[in-house]
């Protein structure tokens, strides 16, 4: 019986990460600072956003931060809560794969087109290191919180709301 789970485990580790016991990270060679190579940690998968500057006005660049936990190797789809406020500036294809973007899908530049506040959220899937098992396996994870964008005539009013405010 013991050997019988032996095998099956033996056979799904290497099924995951190959025959040498490396990520497909690892056998590419990328450095574990590349958020698309290793992750380090057991944690759950997560994903943590922030836009910077988070006020603009219309026409104005952002840039959406991406920081990933425990997922390596992302496919990160982006949403807006309000379409049209915002666009990705270049044209980005969605999902964002973590091998053909310049910054692995974790700094993507936004353009503001319309004044307004728009939530930007974020789902992507990738590898995380199972303790259980030792292992790499495929996973999801979404945002914890959206990233908020306020942009255009909308800051003005945000700011002189939060000055009545502090007033009363």
């Amino acid at each position: 019986m013991i050997s019988t789970r032996l095998f099956i485990m033996a056979f799904v580790v290497s099924s995951v990460l190959g025959s040498t016991g490396a990520s497909r990270a690892e056998s590419a060679g990328q450095a574990s600072t590349d958020p698309g190579a290793q992750v380090v940690g057991t944690q759950s998968p997560s994903i943590e956003l922030a836009v910077e500057p988070q006020l603009v006005q219309t026409g104005d660049i952002t840039t959406l931060k991406v920081v990933y936990h425990n997922l390596g190797q992302p496919y990160t789809e982006v949403q807006f809560s309000v379409p049209g406020l915002v666009n990705f500036d270049p044209d980005l294809p969605s999902p964002c794969k973590w091998d053909e973007h310049s910054t692995r899908c974790t700094e993507i530049t936004l353009r503001a087109m319309a004044p307004g506040i728009v939530e930007i959220s974020a789902g992507a899937t990738g590898e995380a290191l199972d303790e259980l098992c030792g292992c790499w396996v495929w996973t999801g994870a979404a945002s914890d919180a959206p990233a908020t964008l306020v942009i255009g005539d909308t800051i003005w009013k945000v700011r002189l709301t939060t000055i009545i405010r502090e007033w009363q």
